[in-house]
């Protein structure tokens, strides 16, 4: 789970969205998008170095993609 506090987040992001959408699990970007706050929502890291390290860029990622949620809901 490192990567989500690291630069290169949305890079394995958009491969992961293409793992799940072969595999059924999101349709198209604004589940997956969904799906990826509530992850990191629910994420924590639990060693000092990681949540020193990698925590306050996993927020900044978090609100980047609530954000993209948000446009994405405004869509019709």
């Amino acid at each position: 789970m490192d990567y989500l506090g690291r630069k290169d987040f949305f890079l394995i992001g958009a491969g992961l969205y293409q793992e799940f959408r072969w595999q059924g699990l999101v349709t198209n970007e604004r589940e997956w998008n969904q799906v990826q706050v509530k992850f990191l929502e629910n994420h924590h890291y639990f060693t000092p170095s990681s949540k020193q390290r990698r925590d306050p860029l996993k927020q900044q990622h978090l609100a980047e993609v609530k954000a993209k949620v948000a446009r994405q809901e405004q869509q019709p």
